[in-house]
């Protein structure tokens, strides 16, 4: 939904005003509003914030819409909080205030205390880390608990780059750490250079995985990465259409 919600905010921002433009901006528009709509219903914090990035990041390359960024940062947070209140049994906000004791309420902490776990096992394995999929394997080695459905061990840590560390160590998040940097950098080049609806759609959905993958660990998971990888490629076969 908030690679959805940033192509349709890159097509109408792209979009000409007046006339068959015009409409496009309306349909983007109506539609931008729908997926905005159903990221405040899921409740999925870490896609919000990385919609909000997106948004942002794409508004900052275009000067009509530069100086709006930070009011777009400042309303994103304001929808991230506002998000989470809405679903009182799922609140960090509550949570971390005292104020959520009701008796179906989730430990919303969870996160917090499984990249502190990350940290531990990059720190005490650092040059490659405890080897891919194992940090289900050492987590309960680090944390005495259970998760749901009374599991004694999670599978990542809800963190790529802390779960890269973990795993991998310093020489895994290097190479990670490296294919964003140049992902990143290209898209930026493509958009800032030729600012249409594939390369900012593309730049947006760059911006939005970074943060995303602050508090999710969506190479896990093909159906967030493959949308992802097709619209940074439908940006890259975009630029190579356009006359250098």
């Amino acid at each position: 939904m908030a690679i959805f919600f940033l192509g349709a905010f890159a097509l109408a921002v792209s979009s000409p005003r007046g006339g068959e433009g015009g409409g496009r901006r309306a349909a983007a528009g109506a539609l931008g509003l729908l997926f905005a709509a159903a990221l405040a219903l899921s409740n999925t914090r870490g896609a919000i914030a990385g919609a909000a990035a997106g948004a942002a990041a794409i508004a900052l390359l275009l000067p009509r819409l530069k100086r709006f960024a930070p009011a777009i940062l400042c309303a994103a947070v304001a929808f991230v909080c506002a998000a989470d209140l809405v679903h009182p049994n799922r609140s960090l906000i509550l949570q971390l205030l005292g104020k959520n004791e009701r008796p179906h309420a989730g430990d919303q902490t969870v996160r917090l205390k499984l990249w502190e776990v990350a940290v531990r096992v990059g720190l005490d394995h650092l040059p490659t880390g405890v080897g891919v999929n194992n940090y289900r394997a050492v987590l309960p080695r680090y944390l005495d608990r259970t998760f749901e459905d009374s599991q004694r061990s999670w599978g990542t840590a809800h963190n790529l780059y802390l779960h890269h560390f973990a795993e991998r160590g310093l020489l895994g998040l290097a190479a990670l750490g490296w294919l964003l940097w140049a992902m990143a950098r290209r898209a930026w080049a493509r958009a800032a250079r030729a600012p249409g609806f594939w390369s900012l759609w593309s730049w947006g959905a760059t911006a939005c995985f970074l943060v995303m993958n602050m508090t999710e660990v969506a190479l896990q998971t093909e159906l967030v990465w493959m949308l992802m990888w097709v619209v940074w490629f439908a940006g890259e076969a975009d630029a190579a259409r356009r006359p250098s």
